[in-house]
């Protein structure tokens, strides 16, 4: 036998009832240990671990163009408890009730959980956090965590995309990803801004600027809002540029969703339809075949070209460099992240459509950002832009500002058409609209075109309203967008009666004011230092929200007793009735309509009257009133299901 074969019959013959007992012991000894350092060796929270918080690497701050936030980082605080650390339940709980806005009955049942540790609640206010600091309790304890936060909800969703665990997933969010996680980037990487002689950021304590205007962004959402009801089943998108410099000032569509709470939609919801191709209608590829002919005319530099004397074909591939110089082909340029799958099933949809070829090489498709861009180009003085998201980048660390400012090089001139041809094109699309207020002029577009699709054909009504504001060498362009289904071109369709051009008239006005107060308001004001707070919204005294729907419909059921319970709890007992609720004031629920044991439908409205208690030290008004925004926050995405 050798030497290894002697080796394993030596171990073999050790593995009896005399070598079990020091790995019995050794293995107790290493339980007893366990359970004295587990504190040590357990994350202390079972849901997520707790680790140091690095306020130094916070993502960055997202304004609007006159700083008012958009995104920003804030603390959550939650609070758990590890019931063997308890040396008083009942009057933990005692302590505890009016901070957290629970009873102590529930404290004392959540205690008594056999549990390492409990949550007890989730994102308190800044004010609970320090109250419960101040009792000092064993055995309770704060969880931190930093999420990013979306203050206006909806407003500017499909521009601003989210964020998760510091990572951009959509929108500004996504494509600035780097500079906003505090990442170095180079001058290279961000050609239309000018970094210094360091030539790249400082990577830390960077915020982005945006060009649009909450003021103006929310009058346009406003009316979209009322478009979408007559246009039921479709698409609508508008976006509002500045025809100069290319900054978006406003761009909306609905349906919207909530970044806060982007994991409840579906995927199809963040699709962004300003980069998504569009069918182009009839009178629009009319026009820019017509901008071919003009632009073909003698040299293009006389004020006035003949353009309607002369109908003679245009060179093939002189339209298409045309195109291509307006920006009308190829990829939109725009700084979002292209949806590539919504992208291709747009094209594929559209090229499938019967349409006319009189136009020559004129684009059939294209998303409302090229629509724009070219439009842009022909009524500015024929000048080259850009459109744009980003207005200026903050790097708070070295206190520098640095403005967009494209760069063209030999290769992209400046001069798109030349002065004259401008002047010609704007002429002409104005002559083929009509005026509004503040000399304003609206052009509209109709369309209908016969989508052939391998599971279902239809018909796809397509409107365009294009705005210039105003008329005369106009400062803004808005461009409008409805895309609604069409069962059958012979039967009327009864969603499509309201005129685009009228509805369109209405907002002209306001967005032209707001225009002229508010682009240079900037300039007089700096970066608002914001209080810091928790994870916790601000409260109004009366609100209205869809209680989360599920996926079936129930039947109805009967109106729970809501009496002394927290608008946390109410809202929880509410959440699977397919009713409306309106909440007031704060504290607790003092009473209800309609009374307890009333069967509720689907729809109904419950009126939650909230009062604060008499007997708590601190009232639970903060978190009272972080639900009741976290509530209005879900009104427009719940009802938009």
């Amino acid at each position: 036998m050798n030497k290894r074969s002697r080796l394993r019959v030596s171990s073999k013959g050790k593995r009896g009832p005399g070598f079990l007992l020091p790995g019995v012991v050794f293995g107790a000894a290493l339980l007893a240990a366990f359970f004295v350092f587990r504190d040590q060796l357990l994350p202390e929270s079972a849901e997520w671990p707790l680790k140091p918080l690095e306020r130094v690497v916070d993502r960055g701050t997202i304004y609007d163009r006159n700083f008012r936030e958009l995104a920003r980082t804030l603390e959550r605080v939650s609070v758990y408890v590890r019931p063997r650390d308890l040396k008083n339940s009942v009057a933990t709980a005692l302590q505890l009730s009016p901070v957290l806005g629970l009873t102590e009955e529930e404290l004392l049942e959540r205690f008594n959980r056999d549990a390492h540790q409990v949550w007890l609640t989730r994102d308190i206010s800044q004010g609970e956090e320090a109250a419960v600091t101040a009792l000092s309790l064993p055995g309770i304890f704060l969880a931190r965590e930093l999420i990013r936060h979306y203050p206006e909800t909806e407003s500017a969703a499909h521009l601003l995309g989210f964020a998760e665990n510091n990572i951009g997933l959509a929108g500004i969010e996504r494509y600035y990803d780097r500079l906003l996680s505090q990442g170095r980037v180079r001058q290279e990487e961000l050609p239309f801004f000018r970094l210094g002689d360091q030539r790249q950021t400082a990577g830390a304590g960077q915020h982005l600027v945006l060009t649009i205007d909450l003021k103006i962004q929310g009058l346009l959402e406003d009316y979209l809002a009322d478009l979408a009801k007559v246009n039921d089943g479709g698409r609508v998108a508008a976006v509002l540029m500045e025809t100069s410099s290319g900054a978006l000032v406003a761009a909306a569509q609905s349906p919207s969703y909530d970044p806060n709470t982007f994991s409840q939609y579906q995927k199809e919801r963040f699709s962004n339809l300003f980069l998504s191709p569009v069918h182009l209608p009839e009178g629009l590829r009319r026009y820019f075949f017509e901008t071919a002919m003009i632009h073909e005319s003698r040299d293009g530099k006389s004020p006035g070209i003949p353009w309607s004397l002369e109908l003679k074909d245009v060179q093939s591939g002189s339209q298409l460099r045309l195109w291509d110089t307006l920006g009308l082909s190829g990829s939109p340029v725009l700084d979002l992240p292209q949806d590539e799958a919504a992208a291709v099933d747009s094209i594929v949809r559209v090229r499938t459509s019967r349409g006319s070829m009189k136009y020559g090489m004129v684009p059939t498709v294209a998303s409302p950002v090229q629509i724009l861009q070219a439009l842009g180009h022909l009524v500015n003085g024929g000048q080259r832009m850009y459109p744009h998201l980003l207005g200026r980048i903050l790097e708070e660390g070295r206190g520098l500002e640095h403005f967009y400012s494209p760069v063209f090089t030999d290769e992209r001139p400046a001069e798109v058409v030349t002065y004259g041809v401008s002047q010609e094109v704007c002429r002409l699309l104005r002559s083929q609209g009509r005026s509004a207020p503040l000399g304003a002029s609206l052009v509209s577009f109709d369309d209908l075109v016969f989508q052939d699709r391998e599971q279902k054909s239809s018909y796809l009504r397509t409107k365009m309203v294009i705005g210039l504001l105003p008329a005369e060498r106009p400062e803004l362009i808005l461009l409008l967008v409805l895309e609604q289904p069409y069962l059958d071109p012979i039967i009327p369709s009864g969603k499509m009666h309201l005129d685009p051009l009228e509805s369109v008239a209405s907002i002209v006005s306001p967005i032209l004011v707001l225009q002229q107060v508010r682009k240079h308001l900037a300039d007089v004001m700096g970066r608002e230092e914001t209080p810091e707070n928790n994870f916790q919204l601000e409260g109004a005294e009366e609100l209205e929200t869809i209680i989360g729907r599920p996926v079936l419909d129930l039947a109805e059921q009967p109106m729970p007793d809501l009496y002394g319970k927290s608008l946390r709890q109410g809202l929880r007992a509410l959440q699977d009735k397919q009713i409306r609720v309106v909440v007031e004031g704060t504290g607790r629920i003092v009473g209800h309509e309609p009374p307890a044991g009333s069967l509720l439908h689907r729809g109904d409205l419950v009126r939650l009257i909230l009062a604060r208690d008499q007997y708590q030290d601190e009232p639970d008004s903060g978190s009272e009133a972080s639900e009741s925004k976290q509530v209005k926050g879900t009104n427009r995405q719940t009802q938009d299901r």
